[in-house]
């Protein structure tokens, strides 16, 4: 695993919370709402896209951020952490909707 300079791992985070940003506004200040139509296309690209920026975190070593970045970081990892169930619930809701066989 070769180590990835300060600038190009705060690039990579920069570039991953804009397309959480972009997803429909998933930030922690967001009001989260299930009322964004979108395609088939625009949610899968969104969940292939997720997956590849999480691998490529999965392939940083982090040796190159201090203690003060690393723990800003971890506060990161805990807000997306806690909006994933955001994503999962109504996915959840819609597989149980004896009514709603989809498209």
């Amino acid at each position: 695993m070769t180590p990835v300079g300060r600038e190009s791992l705060k690039s990579l985070l920069s570039q991953q919370l804009t397309r959480v940003d972009n997803l429909g506004g998933c930030r922690s200040d967001a009001i989260y709402s299930n009322t964004h139509s979108s395609s088939r296309g625009e949610d899968v690209g969104a969940f292939d896209a997720l997956t590849a920026d999480v691998e490529r975190l999965l392939a940083l070593s982090f040796d190159v951020l201090t203690t003060p970045e690393r723990l800003a970081m971890l506060a990161r990892c805990e807000r997306f952490r806690r909006q994933l169930p955001a994503v999962e619930h109504p996915l959840i809701n819609q597989i149980s909707d004896p009514d709603d066989d989809g498209p």
